[in-house]
């Protein structure tokens, strides 16, 4: 009877999200101009046969799909396959919760749900949520010792974000040092190991139309980020704080800080059953393999949602593990920033900022602002047409 409940639960709670992002579906593509990148990519590779990509070091893989989804059926189409991907991953939010036995999954699960940038990304054409899918999966398969499948989806993640390389190793690595600690045997050390140097080597198949674009050079790995006086160390550092801190929002990140301050002689790592302490060590692993990236490339917050999802376990297995309550703070913190916002920074050029000044200034909420975006951009399917109506992309 606890299976059917909690399987009955899991259902209206995947019910509320679609009920939540179905109608932001029918907004457009999206507000972000790679949208549109990958729209006319597609289009180049896929209908006209010259080898394209929206930017470097090439998204072939979601490129290519998101062609198929649109030529059948537009916008609507390629952003509800997105709604499905965000489906997939909260409910394998809700079962790893309940493989490491993490109490109020429902209201972690929500907070996953109402983080500003997981709802974008959740109803767009954007292929954050088509990712972290198959790094959950990964992740999931590492946990269930499933080796051989571990090295397809982490291959796929790849595929979709070749950044994901890092985040994939972050989740093998977390499970090779539990395995060392615990002194697991020499050959199952080796599976580990063979299995993330597969998911490397089939990873790497899809940037083949990237080498052979650049010539067979190595070219396309150049990341573009913007000229150097955008990132002096003043401007790095205020980036990386800043964004990661609008990742779930200055109230949520204060409300969650006072909690981890507060509990921090009480925390409760897991230390009575193997798999929590392996699912522990592999969330530990992705989540600083994504926090060690985005110090490097502090570009968008959205580059922060895998480990926003790898957090929210560890949080469930430490600072939030006991207390309803304190998951419930979090919860409205997450969802105030989606309709209300405060800025604490005026760069001196919105995105391409050389310099800013401190400033305290309230201003609409993430997914609202995302929402007048969208609208302006509604009937675009091209860049530039991107560019004539928009303009200027969301600040986050």
């Amino acid at each position: 009877m606890a299976s059917i409940s909690s399987a009955r639960k899991t259902i209206i709670f995947l019910a509320v999200y679609v009920a939540i992002v179905l109608p932001l579906c029918f907004l457009g593509y999206g507000s972000d101009n790679d949208t549109y990148g990958v729209l006319e990519a597609g289009k180049s590779t896929w209908r006209d046969g010259h080898l394209a990509t929206s930017r470097n070091p090439g998204y072939w893989l979601y490129e290519g799909i998101v062609y198929a989804i649109a030529h059948l059926g537009g916008y609507v189409a390629t952003n509800i396959a997105s709604m499905c991907a965000g489906a997939f991953i909260l409910w394998r939010f809700l079962s790893l919760c309940r493989k490491l036995r993490i109490p109020n999954e429902y209201i972690l699960g929500f907070c996953v749900l109402f983080v500003p940038t997981f709802l974008i990304a959740a109803s767009s054409t954007i292929d954050y949520l088509w990712s972290l899918a198959f790094l959950v999966a990964t992740a999931e398969l590492l946990l269930d010792d499933r080796l051989a499948l571990a090295s397809l989806t982490g291959a796929i993640a790849v595929g979709f974000r070749a950044s994901n390389s890092i985040i994939v190793a972050g989740t093998y690595a977390g499970l090779l040092i539990y395995g060392i600690y615990v002194r697991w045997g020499g050959r199952r050390i080796a599976a580990i190991l063979g299995s993330g140097f597969a998911a490397a080597a089939l990873g790497a198949l899809f940037f083949l139309p990237s080498w052979i674009v650049a010539h067979g050079t190595l070219g396309f790995l150049t990341p573009g980020i913007g000229p150097a006086a955008m990132w002096t160390f003043k401007m790095h550092a205020g980036r990386f704080i800043y964004k990661t801190i609008y990742l779930f929002g200055p109230i949520a990140t204060i409300i969650m800080l006072f909690l981890l301050v507060r509990n921090r002689l009480h925390l409760k790592f897991p230390k009575n059953s193997d798999v929590r302490r392996r699912g522990f060590a592999i969330a530990l692993g992705a989540f600083l393999a994504n926090i060690a990236l985005f110090a490097k490339f502090p570009v968008e917050v959205s580059y922060l949602l895998p480990g926003m999802f790898f957090f929210m376990l560890l949080a469930g297995l430490t600072f939030l593990n006991d207390s309803r309550t304190s998951a419930l703070l979090v919860l409205g913190g997450i969802l105030t920033f989606n309709l209300f916002s405060i800025s604490f920074a005026k760069p001196n050029v919105p995105l391409h900022a050389t310099n800013a000044t401190l400033t305290v200034a309230p201003q609409a909420g993430i997914l609202i602002e995302d929402i007048r975006i969208r609208l302006k951009a509604k009937s675009c399917e091209t860049v530039p047409c991107w560019a004539q109506k928009v303009q200027q992309q969301p600040a986050l």
